[in-house]
């Protein structure tokens, strides 16, 4: 069933309501309810994880982008119509933001964006896919060496017991700037811990948002406590990643993860 809002004919004309009712037409044949269900299970089974809000977003925000293709894809002479609708849509009545993304404000220049582009030419998808395959089976036929050459080892090879763990960690500081601006992120950081459980190093090896919460991911870091790896029963130094997303919910929270 879809659900439209009050004085949804008087608000839009027919074409406009056509293009609306098209397109949440299109979500239900293509089965989207079912994936956002899924969605919301995972978010609901994973809330710890730190990547599952970027994801979650970057899902829906595609989602979004295939939805519009689809229903633009067989009367292209529409597309001007199309995105005067999503503009128009932003003045009406509020929805409610969890069930329906019609209105969603932070892709809605690149929804419009998108319509301006022509229809993919078939040789640089077939590129993509042998691409897509040739990495696989490359990664797989290392994945295959190095197991082979481990098994060569035999049994002088040392076993790690235990990775590096880390105990405490206090979540960092937002930034005020990024917080009032309303910036979000994620921090990949490389920590190197001695055998004393002591932060030797810390290195930033990827970050969403450059310049921005490097720093205080960095500080985080060193404060918190580790235990060493062990091999064959010793403490021993080693590396470990960690991702750090900085996030906010719908009511402007802070929200900050780090794992």
């Amino acid at each position: 069933r879809i659900v439209v809002g009050p004085d949804f004919d008087q608000q839009f004309t027919a074409q406009e309501q056509a293009l609306i009712l098209q397109h949440e037409h299109s979500h239900r044949r293509n089965g989207d309810h079912w994936a956002n269900g899924v969605l919301l299970l995972m978010r609901a089974v994973f809330w710890f994880h730190p990547l599952l809000p970027w994801a979650a977003r970057r899902f829906l925000r595609d989602q979004e982008l295939a939805c519009d293709a689809r229903t633009i894809a067989p009367q292209p002479a529409l597309r001007g119509l199309y995105a005067s609708t999503l503009l128009k849509a932003q003045l009406v009545h509020p929805v409610a933001p969890a069930v329906c993304h019609w209105r969603s404000q932070p892709v809605l220049k690149e929804r419009i964006a998108m319509l301006k582009q022509s229809k993919r030419k078939a040789l640089p998808w077939v590129s993509g896919q042998v691409l897509v395959v040739g990495l696989c089976l490359g990664v797989g036929a290392v994945a295959w060496a190095s197991q082979g050459g481990a098994m060569a080892a035999g049994p002088t090879v040392a076993v790690m017991d235990r990775e590096i763990r880390v105990d405490k960690m206090p979540p960092p500081s937002y930034p005020k700037s990024a917080f009032e601006q309303s910036q979000t992120g994620v921090v990949v950081l490389r920590v190197d811990v001695d055998a004393q459980g002591a932060v030797s190093d810390v290195r930033v090896v990827s970050a969403t948002n450059p310049g921005v919460f490097e720093a205080v991911s960095i500080a985080a870091a060193r404060s918190w406590t580790y235990r060493p790896a062990l091999k064959n029963g010793k403490p021993v130094a080693g590396a470990v990643r960690i991702p750090i997303t900085f996030a906010m919910d719908e009511s402007d929270e802070v929200t900050e993860t780090a794992r």
